[in-house]
């Protein structure tokens, strides 16, 4: 399956719940301020059985309120859809953590009911023009197809942007926050210099927490919920 990384425990990936993380290998973005980049090729990293995953979630089951896959891009691996089939025959929720280029995919899950909430992360600005200034992916239909399904499903959701102030000024994130459908939750995350795909960004400065709480105010007027997460 790929699962390149586990963290058997976590408070911070899913919010108010306990999860057990996976890390899927492979991603189809490549975006300069990725820090996961270990994950970008499958071949760097082993593969962790999927059994001994298993085993971990029968023996701590009672302290696990679900299961968060994220990478890497999730959606880009063949056999997602079978790791939620034995996650869910474990009486587990899912959260899914998705760059949104796979819409097909992401209505297959919701159709079969394999995941609980999705997490979309958006880059920039949706248009061709700003995707391809910080990823090697341009396809913007593909995003927007996967806001519609997800209006459409009424799944528990939320929309986050790595913000940088070098790529995302307060009128680039105001934008992004307009842009949003269904208008539920915008996560703003702050950017980490550090083991980012483009060396030159390890000295970029990330905005203050007083600059995050002001745009966190400013976006509230197009979307009702605004968190910051650090």
């Amino acid at each position: 399956m790929q699962i390149k990384g586990f963290i058997g425990s976590s408070l911070i990936d899913w919010d108010g719940k306990i999860t057990t993380v996976l890390f899927l290998s492979k991603c189809n973005f490549r975006c300069k301020f990725c820090h996961n980049k270990e994950l970008l090729e499958k071949k760097q990293m082993e593969d962790i059985p999927f059994n001994q995953i298993k085993e971990y979630l029968l023996t701590n089951k009672k302290f696990i309120d679900g299961v968060v896959i994220t990478g890497g891009e999730p959606t880009l691996n063949k056999d997602l859809k079978h790791l939620c089939e034995e996650i869910k025959k474990l009486n587990l929720k899912i959260k899914l953590d998705t760059n949104g280029s796979k819409p097909k995919i992401i209505k297959i899950l919701l159709k079969k009911k394999l995941i609980d909430y999705i997490a979309i992360d958006i880059k920039t600005v949706l248009n061709k023009e700003e995707y391809e200034k910080l990823s090697d992916f341009s396809d913007i239909s593909k995003i927007r197809e996967t806001m519609k399904i997800i209006k459409k499903a009424e799944i528990d959701h939320e929309y986050r942007t790595t913000v940088i102030p070098k790529f995302h000024p307060f009128e680039k994130i105001i934008e992004i926050a307009k842009s949003l459908e269904p208008k539920k939750c915008f996560v703003l995350q702050n950017f980490k210099p550090e083991n980012t795909l483009d060396p030159r960004l390890y000295n970029e400065k990330p905005y203050t927490q007083e600059e995050l709480n002001f745009i966190r105010l400013e976006c509230t007027r197009y979307i009702p919920i605004v968190k910051i997460r650090y």
